[in-house]
């Protein structure tokens, strides 16, 4: 029978005799040594751990009194303008129809007879651009830049519009030769121009308040809650 070796012995061959170690007599308590998901080995230490997110931008950011503000004129001022703006066209669509055949008889154009349902166009017309601008406008006060964006361009274009039309307007009576009234009852003409004015500061306000330095502040916080949150629910180990 042959002798047993014992430990530290060199076999007959001459080659040591490999050893065995017990992971587990390294560990103290029967932990693994693995770094564990959401612990300080893994977060700061392990390459394939998360980076840990900071507390406040876990803090969903409130809307400043800017964004407020910009908010409530996109629901109200373009609701305002066109209902007024389709009651006008409601109460004058025979008399300004009349109006521009007469004038344009003088130059040989054949007048065309007016609709009873002409001014619905402009009820369809501003009845997609109220519903664009509360659906944007929400978007605006949850911290939507992209919703922010597209308010700001179509605030532009309707002050373009506004604008061109308030000047060219006149000259187009004036050529046609017809009154700057069209024989309209003041009231009419008041309610007009009322929504004329309300139209050009509402989109030149909201646009100077969705790009001050506090809505802007907003929208970039905004922007890293989401990023946060998204990358609180990722897995910090794998």
């Amino acid at each position: 029978m042959p002798p047993v070796q014992g430990q530290g012995e060199q076999p007959q061959d001459g080659r040591p005799e490999p050893e065995f170690h017990d992971e587990q007599s390294h560990v103290q308590g029967g932990e693994s040594p693995l770094p564990q998901a959401g612990s300080p080995h893994a977060q700061h230490g392990h390459p394939f751990a998360a980076p840990p997110v900071p507390a406040q931008e876990l803090t969903e950011p409130r809307w400043p009194r800017t964004v407020e503000m910009a908010f409530w004129i996109a629901m109200v001022v373009p609701l305002v303008v066109g209902t007024l703006d389709t009651v006008f066209a409601y109460l004058t669509n025979d008399v300004i129809a009349s109006g521009l055949d007469a004038a344009l008889a003088r130059y040989g154009v054949e007048p065309v007879p007016a609709q009873d349902t002409d001014w619905l166009y402009t009820a369809v017309m501003y009845l997609v651009l109220v519903a664009l601008w509360i659906a944007f406008g929400l978007q605006v006060r949850a911290g939507r830049n992209w919703a922010r964006v597209t308010l700001i361009v179509l605030a532009a274009v309707w002050l373009g519009l506004e604008l061109l039309s308030s000047l060219l307007t006149p000259v187009i009576y004036a050529a046609l030769g017809l009154p700057w009234d069209l024989g309209l009852p003041i009231g009419l003409i008041v309610m007009t121009a009322f929504v004329r004015v309300l139209a050009l500061t509402g989109t030149i306000t909201f646009i100077v308040l969705v790009c001050r330095k506090p809505s802007k502040q907003y929208f970039q916080e905004t922007r890293s809650f989401q990023m946060a949150q998204w990358r609180a629910q990722e897995i910090p180990w794998r």
